[in-house]
């Protein structure tokens, strides 16, 4: 292995590290705070945060890596990702929607497994799959970038995404909610 894919590969694993790390950081948050009902709507959401991504947007986030060298000048590749990101966008939406608005017809139910309810039950999935679409985006330039071979970017995403989710449930926990 050549010096900068070393190199390369030591910017990926520590940045997937540190997000890792932020998991971690907020358990202590959420234990003291929550109650057992309310850490267990937190973690029901938090699986289904980390398992909607793919389904809703197709998977197409992880396609870029193999499609952005299809084009063969810049102008290409960022035609490319364009159509991939909207593409997604545009998937993704109709699927939450969809989804939604199902979820809204049994949003007594979605309350009671949840523990909460009803309306506060609705909101946070809502806010989930306004979540996982964003974080198909992130997704998708984390793919551009892994394919450009920018590492640091790359690792820089994976650090942002994780961020916006450690702030998140710190300002739902502050609030109570």
């Amino acid at each position: 292995m050549a010096r900068r894919d070393r190199s390369d590969a030591l910017i990926y694993v520590a940045g997937t590290i540190a997000q890792r790390i932020g998991i971690f950081l907020i358990l202590p948050v959420l234990l003291a705070r929550l109650s057992v009902e309310e850490y267990g709507a937190f973690g029901l959401l938090q699986s289904l945060m980390s398992l909607l991504p793919p389904i809703i947007t197709v998977n197409l986030p992880a396609t870029v890596t193999r499609l952005y060298f299809d084009g063969n000048t810049s102008e290409e590749r960022c035609g490319i990702a364009a159509t991939l990101s909207l593409s997604s966008i545009a998937i993704a939406s109709i699927a939450s929607a969809l989804t939604l608005f199902v979820v809204w017809q049994l949003k007594d139910w979605t309350g009671q497994v949840l523990a909460l309810d009803a309306d506060r039950g609705f909101l946070a999935v809502t806010l989930v799959f306004v979540g996982a679409i964003g974080s198909g985006q992130l997704q998708m330039a984390y793919g551009i970038w892994r394919a450009e071979k920018r590492p640091v970017a790359a690792a820089a995403i994976n650090l942002a995404n994780a961020s916006i989710f450690l702030l998140s449930d710190l300002m739902l926990v502050q609030v109570g909610n």
